[in-house]
């Protein structure tokens, strides 16, 4: 099994173990108060303090499961941040509790860590490569 598929198997299992609550968060005059990062699935990746997510119980490290009823469970990052922006009022969230807290690439797909890297090297290593390839001209 590659290992990728092995990290998401282990995923949801740690998330089917942890018992699955219902949220509901009211849209406040500065949005929701909660940030998501990762992808399949999404983690509350900060909640605002004193905010309507932190109000309605929702705290960073829950696993994004459902957005009012939709399962984005295996969704991509921006579905679900669409789905959470556009919702006019109130949301009622599907979480669980992740065991351990997220990291950078285990919550990015290959595809999308790619679509991500920088297109051309910082500027710093430009001008040592540039220097390398024409070491007459600087």
């Amino acid at each position: 099994m590659v290992p990728q598929q092995q990290r998401r198997r282990r995923r949801r299992a740690a998330l089917a173990r942890n018992a699955e609550r219902r949220v509901v968060v009211a849209r406040g005059p500065g949005g929701f108060g909660f940030t998501i990062a990762g992808q399949r699935p999404c983690i509350v990746s900060a909640v605002a303090a004193g905010g309507p997510a932190e109000r309605a119980g929702l705290r960073a490290g829950d696993a994004l499961l459902a957005v009012d009823g939709t399962s984005v469970a295996r969704a991509p990052h921006a579905s679900v941040a669409r789905m959470v922006a556009s919702a006019p009022g109130p949301i009622s969230l599907s979480v669980a509790l992740r065991e351990s807290p997220p990291t950078d690439t285990e919550d990015t797909e290959p595809e999308e860590r790619a679509r991500t890297r920088r297109r051309y090297p910082p500027p710093r290593r430009r001008l040592q490569q540039a220097m390398m390839h024409h070491p007459g001209k600087y």
